[in-house]
């Protein structure tokens, strides 16, 4: 990997971004820099989509405001800044930095706290080992966690559209919603139980990283002993300075452990196949409507959807614009209504010609690795949503950079995607747990 850094690091990361976030909120809440920096010649105007030109949003000009710096950027850098690193990095960078697993992490350590300080000088508890609180082995979040991240994902997406876009207030509650929830799980279960069952973050991780990141660090070629700390998994600094590993098992194959294991033990479940082939048809169903709104595309690419006022009002609107006239579907109902035929069709469309080529295969050859043909059907997927995110995605920021940046962008992120696809394309189950067991003879692990 290009990057590995230590625990240290790590949490100096995870509390510098807890700040910005907290920063953030103050800033939704209570607006002091759009007052400030964004009049006319204030100095972050020129972040703002064109407010000077009309945007047209079935067939009227749309009305924006100026105080929607922190909504803008957040929709417009930062999501697609996540994106681009987990592709890169995999999981393994952003969930030790990440600041919603940080907030789960100290909610659980104060739990653990303040029990200790409940039956402090009672001496027989102080004999007793707490065993970890875990989600039990066939409980419905195990079984269906993914089905369940993905659906709040969804859920996500359609209040983005109908309430959060362009409204701070909104944004922020949005932001504290996730917050508490992090925290809930973290007072009540041990481990990475909210990362691992309920953050909506965890599908996307999962879904763009493949059986290896670009530059992702491989567990079973840099662990030198059984029990070694590896990628993302749970630890903490011991009294030596040393890092420790703290897992307690809340997942049978942990993508925090070793992710290529977790990627080929999981790839022929239909858990897998609805996450990636769903997720394809979430992600295009989300930047398909706001064509299917306004009417337009220029709606979405000029960013004014991030500016626009009283969003929330118009949630009993018209929510389709076809062939020049609205349909009066409200838009508080055809949000969910298009994302979820979207997110359904995807899933549907992708076992039709994912079996299509099997009996294909089959019938050409008389033979073909079912293995084979899901990882080549879930990596083109991956590589097409990758490149189809960022024809959307970040534009109205990438075309402000100076010339010629803008060329240069696309590009780049194609040639990430292409170099990604033909190393991702080739590689096999049978090559990860050949090179496991030529590892473990060497290093003499058994």
């Amino acid at each position: 990997m290009a990057l590995q850094i230590s625990e240290v690091v790590a949490s100096r990361a995870r509390w510098g971004l807890l700040g910005l976030w907290i920063i953030v909120l103050a800033e939704l809440l209570l607006n002091p820099v759009a007052k400030v920096m964004l009049g006319p010649k204030g100095p972050l105007a020129s972040l703002l989509p064109d407010q000077l030109h009309c945007v047209m949003v079935q067939g009227q000009c749309v009305a924006v405001h100026a105080e929607g710096l922190s909504a803008s950027i957040f929709w417009g850098m930062v999501l697609p800044i996540l994106v681009v690193v987990l592709f890169l990095f995999g999981h393994e960078l952003w969930r030790r930095v990440c600041p919603l697993s940080f907030i789960s992490i100290l909610s659980r350590e104060f739990r653990s706290v303040a029990r200790d300080w409940f039956h402090r000088g009672d001496a027989e508890y102080s004999k007793k080992v707490i065993p970890p609180v875990t989600l039990k082995e066939n409980s419905f979040l195990r079984r269906y966690h993914s089905c369940l991240q993905l659906a709040i994902l969804y859920v996500a997406l359609c209040c983005r559209i109908l309430f959060v876009n362009s409204e701070r207030s909104f944004l922020a509650e949005f932001m504290l919603f996730f917050i508490l929830a992090a925290i809930i799980v973290g007072l009540l279960y041990d481990g990475k139980t909210w990362c691992q069952y309920l953050c909506p973050v965890a599908p996307v991780e999962e879904f763009f990283m493949g059986p290896r990141a670009l530059l992702g660090n491989t567990a079973h070629l840099l662990a030198r002993r059984r029990g070694q700390v590896t990628q993302s998994m749970c630890r903490k600094i011991d009294e030596q300075g040393k890092e420790k590993s703290i897992c307690v098992a809340c997942k049978q194959d942990c993508i925090d452990i070793d992710a290529e294991k977790a990627y080929w033990s999981g790839l022929m479940s239909p858990r897998k196949q609805f996450l990636s082939y769903g997720y394809a048809g979430l992600v295009v169903g989300y930047f398909w409507y706001y064509f299917l709104y306004a009417g337009n595309w220029h709606y979405y690419a000029s960013g004014v959807w991030s500016v626009e006022s009283h969003q929330a009002q118009r949630i009993f609107n018209p929510g389709l614009f076809l062939f020049g006239h609205g349909l009066f579907i409200p838009k508080i109902v055809s949000v969910p209504l298009v994302l979820g035929l979207f997110l359904l069709g995807g899933y549907g469309l992708g076992v039709v010609i994912e079996r299509s080529l099997g009996k294909w295969q089959q019938s050409k050859t008389g033979n073909f690795n079912p293995v084979v043909l899901r990882h080549h059907c879930i990596t083109l997927n991956t590589f097409a949503v990758f490149n189809f995110y960022f024809v959307f995605s970040g534009r109205n920021y990438i075309e402000r950079l100076p010339a010629p940046i803008p060329l240069y962008v696309p590009a780049v992120l194609s040639a990430i995607s292409a170099v990604w696809l033909y190393r991702t394309w080739g590689r096999r189950s049978i090559d990860y747990y050949n090179e496991l067991s030529q590892k473990k003879e060497g290093a003499g692990i058994s």
